[in-house]
């Protein structure tokens, strides 16, 4: 049996029922922002893998989706038909806005900003964000100062994250706006920020060739075989062929050693 005061849960986030300890402190939300991605309505009109286009163009962009465990850059299979906000996903949003309610602008107040990508399902995964589209399956936590990055990362990647998310919700697909409803000691995680990163966060690198942000290379690569055999048969990842990708160093000087090998 456990006892609580009726009157005391008043003073948790929305009101929400909590059973163990009360809820107490600065809640993420003073610091962050929550997005929920967006919808297209039609996915296998509006949504393809990196590898099933030869290039982006101006027609596709990269979209960032939902991850099973954390890691620094995952979730960055998909691409979106978006022909630059103007084209048939627009026409189709307009043309159902009734049924849609502009779904395929959700989470635009997230687009071109960094934060932590949150997977709303089982312990609440995340990767970092890093301004791209993405969908209605992972949430956006997005710090309204950037210099709090880290210390942000640092809360939301441990155990102690998902817990206190699961105090006030247990629901199997939390809301993205329950993300933001925990407590968050902003100098604690400075501090832990400070220890594990003191160069700052590591910049976009994946030796996954399932990612759009792989550099290309079949080694390091978790399949080098079948990276070498793509490249045999013509293929080319994004980060090789679009600069726009941001990168680490270290991705653009793997994928500019490609090139002088091809020349």
């Amino acid at each position: 049996m456990v006892s609580v005061s009726q009157k005391s849960q008043l003073a948790n986030p929305d009101a929400r029922i909590a059973l163990d300890e009360a809820v107490s402190g600065p809640l993420l939300d003073v610091y962050c922002s929550n997005h929920q991605g967006l919808s297209t309505g039609d996915n296998p009109r509006f949504r393809r893998e990196h590898w099933e286009v030869p290039a982006f163009g101006e027609d596709w962009e990269p979209e960032q989706s939902t991850v099973l465990d954390t890691d620094f850059y995952a979730g960055r299979s998909g691409i979106l038909l978006w022909e630059q906000g103007r084209g048939q996903l627009y026409e189709f949003g307009r043309e159902n806005v009734a049924a849609l309610h502009n779904v395929d602008r959700r989470g635009e107040e997230a687009w071109g900003r960094l934060g932590i990508g949150v997977s709303q399902m089982r312990e609440l995964p995340v990767t970092l964000f890093g301004g791209e589209k993405f969908d209605t399956n992972v949430a956006v936590v997005a710090p309204r100062d950037v210099g709090h990055l880290a210390a942000v990362w640092c809360f939301c990647s441990s155990p102690e994250y998902n817990e206190a998310v699961r105090r006030i919700d247990q629901k199997l697909n939390v809301t993205n706006a329950t993300l933001v409803k925990v407590p968050f000691d902003l100098a604690h995680w400075q501090r832990v920020a400070d220890e594990r990163f003191p160069n700052g966060l590591p910049k976009p690198y994946s030796d996954d060739p399932t990612q759009w942000l792989f550099h290309g290379h079949p080694q390091p690569s978790t399949d080098p075989i079948q990276v070498a055999v793509a490249r045999l048969a013509g293929y080319r990842w994004p980060a090789e062929t679009d600069k726009a990708l941001e990168l680490a160093d270290e991705a653009r000087q793997q994928a500019a050693q490609r090139d002088r090998q091809r020349k």
